[in-house]
């Protein structure tokens, strides 16, 4: 269920990009011909692309830099804790 509302979103999103790039650049066309195929091309796109996942992979050296435990200044507390019990 959670995976259909992604989906919906995303597609949503590619829909609203392609509405206003139509709007910005082909708005005032008389080429209507090509402005009907960009608008279906785009439902297209927005409804085929979301299926796809995009994933990065980064790849993180480990540090060779050894860290001295030793001087680290390490100190004991007396703590005494009091309970209260009430009545």
């Amino acid at each position: 269920m959670e995976n259909g509302f992604i989906y919906l979103i995303k597609a949503s999103g590619l829909i609203g990009l392609f509405y206003f790039a139509y709007f910005l650049l082909l708005r005032k066309e008389t080429f209507f011909s090509a402005n009907r195929w960009f608008l279906l091309l785009g439902l297209i796109t927005s409804s085929v692309l979301p299926l796809f996942f995009i994933t990065k992979i980064i790849w993180v050296e480990p540090t060779t830099d050894s860290f001295d435990w030793s001087t680290i200044p390490v100190t004991t507390s007396n703590c005494h804790f009091v309970s209260q019990t009430s009545f």
